[in-house]
């Protein structure tokens, strides 16, 4: 059961890195009850359960709007403003205070461009977080802190978006620079003319793509070629010589020497091969 939580835990975070840049160290968003379910489990900070969760270090905030709800809910959640206390607040944008879930839903209803994971037990919020594009959703329960996997809305989106080619990638700024280190500002009419100076273009891409294992080299496969020997047993092919201006030539003829033999063949000459 911890393999299939954890396997699904892995793929819901790297679902939210490719498809909407979500990158480490995370931010997640919490509210007053969950910071009070996690207590109530006593296993640790919830920082540091969030962090593990995620498998990469977390920062943690909440906002003044959940601070000033804790404060009207009574005595019961006096330990859980304290733990709040050690959070970093994050700026809402209220002058005035609203509800947490209204505080929490804003900080990610265009878009969730700040990235933020929303902590929260809350399942009206979970149900509006997890249905925006880039909407991430963390909640807790007897058995720990856990992720919601992604929604059909949000599946749905990202298909839209590769069929347009469009992924989400920064904008790189593209400038023509020369050799010398000139940005080519003092160039001739005709050279530069037309031209501009500086381009912005989004990155595009196609369908992500997990590497496949493939099939062994056909070529490495093929049986090695024998050579053809003679009765001998030596290797048929002559071997020839190279000429001086580079072709090639028959092998020399041997040299045959006439020897002289000795005791009583005088005058008798004898052929040998040198």
């Amino acid at each position: 059961m911890r393999r299939k939580k954890h396997k699904s835990t892995k793929k819901a975070v790297q679902f939210y890195k490719i498809n909407f840049g979500f990158r480490p160290p995370y931010k997640v968003l919490l509210d007053g009850n969950f910071v009070h379910a996690v207590d109530a489990l006593k296993r640790g900070d919830a920082k540091e359960e969030v962090s593990k969760l995620l498998g990469d270090p977390a920062r943690v905030f909440t906002t003044k709007c959940v601070m000033h709800e804790l404060r009207g809910l009574g005595k019961d959640y006096i330990a859980t403003r304290q733990a709040c206390k050690r959070y970093a607040l994050h700026k809402c944008g209220h002058e005035d205070p609203v509800s947490a879930a209204q505080c929490l839903a804003e900080q990610v209803v265009d878009g969730n461009h700040e990235h933020f994971f929303i902590a929260t037990q809350d399942r009206a919020l979970q149900r509006q977080v997890i249905n925006l594009p880039g909407g991430a959703v963390l909640y807790t329960s007897v058995n720990g802190i856990h992720i919601e996997n992604p929604s059909e809305a949000q599946k749905r989106h990202v298909q839209a978006k590769e069929i347009t080619g469009v992924r989400f990638l920064p904008l790189l700024t593209k400038t023509k620079v020369k050799k010398d280190g000139s940005d080519g500002s003092g160039d001739e009419e005709g050279s530069s003319s037309g031209e501009e100076e500086e381009k912005r273009r989004p990155l595009t891409g196609g369908k992500f793509r997990r590497n496949i294992a493939k099939g062994p080299n056909p070529l490495s496969m093929q049986k090695k070629k024998k050579k053809k020997v003679d009765a001998v047993g030596a290797p048929s092919a002559v071997p020839r010589e190279v000429a001086v201006d580079g072709g090639e030539r028959e092998p020399k003829a041997k040299r045959q020497r006439r020897r002289r033999a000795s005791g009583g063949n005088d005058g008798e000459d004898i052929i040998g091969i040198d």
